[in-house]
């Protein structure tokens, strides 16, 4: 990290406990922060009574708390005093990053404290929060980050020669039974409009989940308000995880089907339906770092993006500094950063049924293999999470 960026601030709080993942990110940016000599407190987010911990390390001016997906600012009772967050009380400036989209947090925005700041993994997410919720500072556009794999002996990924899988994926599969049933309480009418919007998302998978929505209700009611918009797209976070589902069940199973062997991290893929279930291996949900190492040890990796059409997931730039080779669906901002067969392979989700093919031919090609991989490894050396901190100090 540079150091003169780290002048800003010296002291740093951080939050564990409450979603592994995010703690793992914040562990990494941990990192970074000591090298440069400040001091970083982690608070568990389970502990009922943090108060005095964070002023007993709290300098004034001097220092930034640092969390994702307000947590700790979502009402949690051990943060609040006299009716207060802490946090504000003390007025420690806030960076918050979002790794989903806005309408997870519809809850937390309208109060969200004057001294945070903001950050979306998305373009498309920053418009959404200027559009809807303009009681917030316009937050700022910050990709999630990779991170490479060390063992206990310092020990990165080996040659792709010498990998265990030919193809991993490491995400989760939701049946897409139990999501439709999940919708059953909001009535036929309703039920009905949101499965036309995630029928026109499959169909135009381009589209964005909010620009499907409001193409949906405008073309009923033009003349909506805003808020009202906002209200009635609250339903729609079912249909977030119902097109991802949709799209993962598909592209595995054609995977599958095809003959070609995947091995997947993440829960639920014994409830997948196909025809080959024999060519998939799945171990369960895995910690972070044990993904990482299951990566490193891989020739291929899988990615679908989670609907993020201008941004990037984490699962890109940790198989990038890897040296894993990333087949994935692209993104607007993907597509100034990334070059088809130079630094990844791409495919396309209206053409889902040429990946099995696409993944034969690359992992036929050992020299094009190989030059992907050195060339993604260079490109994500500048997207992990010293960098992204970096970047949030620069905010301030």
């Amino acid at each position: 990290m540079n150091n003169a960026l780290s002048t800003i601030f010296t002291h740093f709080i951080f939050f564990e406990n409450a979603v592994e993942t995010l703690g793992f990110f914040s562990h990494e940016m941990e990192k970074a922060l000591l090298s440069c000599g400040c001091k970083v407190l982690f608070v568990d987010i389970k502990d009922p009574g943090p108060i005095p911990k964070i002023r007993c390390f709290y300098e004034k001016k001097r220092t930034l708390c640092v969390t994702f997906n307000f947590i700790a600012f979502s009402g949690e009772p051990g943060f609040i005093e006299d009716r207060q967050n802490i946090f504000e009380i003390l007025g420690i400036p806030i960076a918050n990053i979002l790794v989903d989209h806005p309408l997870y947090y519809t809850k937390q925005l309208p109060s969200a404290p004057e001294n945070m700041k903001i950050f979306c993994v998305d373009r498309g997410h920053v418009d959404f929060i200027g559009k809807y919720y303009q009681n917030v500072s316009r937050p700022f556009f910050m990709p999630l980050a990779g991170t490479a794999f060390r063992d206990l002996s310092g020990k990165g990924a080996p040659p792709l020669s010498q990998r265990t899988h030919p193809l991993i994926f490491t995400a989760n599969y939701v049946p897409v039974d139990n999501i439709l049933s999940q919708m059953e309480a909001v009535g036929d009418d309703y039920r009905e409009f949101y499965l036309s919007v995630a029928c026109d998302m499959i169909s135009h998978p381009s589209k964005s989940l909010d620009e499907a929505f409001e193409d949906a209700l405008f073309s009923l009611f033009p003349d909506a308000a805003l808020d009202e918009v906002l209200c009635a797209m609250r339903g729609m976070l079912p249909i977030d995880l119902y097109v991802r589902s949709f799209y993962r069940k598909k592209i595995i199973g054609q995977i599958a089907d095809s003959g070609q062997k995947i091995f997947i991290v993440g829960k639920d893929w014994d409830k997948i339906k196909c025809s080959h279930p024999e060519n998939i291996t799945f171990t369960g949900q895995l910690d972070t770092a044990d993904c990482l190492r299951e990566i490193s040890d891989s020739v291929l990796s899988l990615n679908i993006m989670p609907w993020f059409k201008q941004g990037a997931h984490d699962r890109i730039f940790s198989s990038m500094l890897n040296m894993t080779p990333v087949l994935t669906d692209m993104s607007s901002y993907l597509d100034t950063i990334l070059t088809e067969d130079d630094d990844v392979f791409t495919f396309s989700l209206e053409k889902t049924e040429e990946i099995p093919d696409k993944i034969h031919m690359i992992l036929s090609d050992k020299e094009k293999l190989s030059h992907v991989s050195e060339k993604a490894y260079e490109t994500a050396r500048s997207n992990t999470w010293e960098s992204r901190m970096e970047q949030i100090l620069l905010t301030f």
